[in-house]
């Protein structure tokens, strides 16, 4: 009898140690996969954020292109084209 009280008495840190580990695993998973879970939604945010900032920034040049060619076609010229010397010259 004495010998089988010794060994529960040496198995039951073993067993604590078993139940703890059962119990705190699946927790310690379940953190890491929200965790990168997390992670890839931020990502994907992310990239769709500078998806629509690179579409809204083409779609702004190709609109100033687009005014450009139509302000050529009425027979409009830049500034910058106008002038017969350099901005800094003596004439000026």
């Amino acid at each position: 009898m004495q010998a089988d009280a010794l060994n529960r008495r040496n198995l039951m840190p073993w067993m604590f140690l078993a139940v703890l580990a059962g119990a705190l695993i699946p927790v310690v998973m379940a953190l890491f996969l929200a965790r990168g879970q997390a992670r890839h939604r931020q990502e994907q945010r992310a990239l769709s954020y500078a998806a629509d900032v690179l579409r809204r920034s083409e779609d702004t040049g190709d609109q100033i292109l687009h005014a450009f060619t139509a302000l050529e076609r009425e027979g409009w010229r830049p500034v910058a084209a106008r002038w017969s010397g350099s901005a800094c010259s003596a004439a000026m």
